[in-house]
């Protein structure tokens, strides 16, 4: 359920949708689409259903566009990058009030399974583009050595 923020006034740590979307330089339905999906939790809100963003969800929605553009994640891949965060910072959070030495390295060792699980998924994506890389090189190389050819030629006519 979203919540519900009473006073207008604790508005100013918070932005309306449209100018979440615009700083993002994504659309509104975008947003909503994101919200949809469970790869932003649902923003807080004013009486009359505005959706209001804060910097939380703003770091959010910069971490999705990171994962989409720069690593090439799809929608549901993000998803589970975003949930397997959430459940880090549960655990280092549980952690900082668990006494029981055996129950933090359990934490600690859950928390660090997570981190290889997403290291994993950087890494195949990493292996992905360097095979690209290895293909568009290939291929530039082939078309320098047709055009070194036909440059050849063309002055040799001339």
């Amino acid at each position: 359920m979203p919540k519900t923020l009473e006073p207008v006034e604790s508005r100013q740590d918070f932005i309306s949708i449209g100018e979440a979307a615009e700083r993002a330089g994504i659309t509104q339905r975008t947003l909503r689409y994101w919200e949809d999906l469970g790869l932003l939790k649902p923003p807080a809100r004013v009486s009359g259903g505005q959706r209001l963003y804060s910097r939380d969800d703003l770091a959010r929605i910069d971490q999705i566009l990171r994962m989409k553009k720069l690593l090439g994640f799809s929608l549901s891949e993000i998803k589970l990058a975003v949930e397997s965060e959430e459940a880090k910072q549960v655990i280092c959070k549980d952690l900082k009030h668990e006494r029981s030495r055996a129950r933090r390295l359990k934490q600690l060792e859950e928390s660090a399974g997570i981190t290889e699980r997403q290291l994993r998924m950087v890494e195949e994506k990493i292996k992905q583009m360097q095979v690209m890389k290895k293909e568009l090189t290939c291929d530039l190389s082939s078309l320098n050595e047709r055009i070194a050819e036909l440059r050849e030629g063309v002055q040799g006519t001339v």
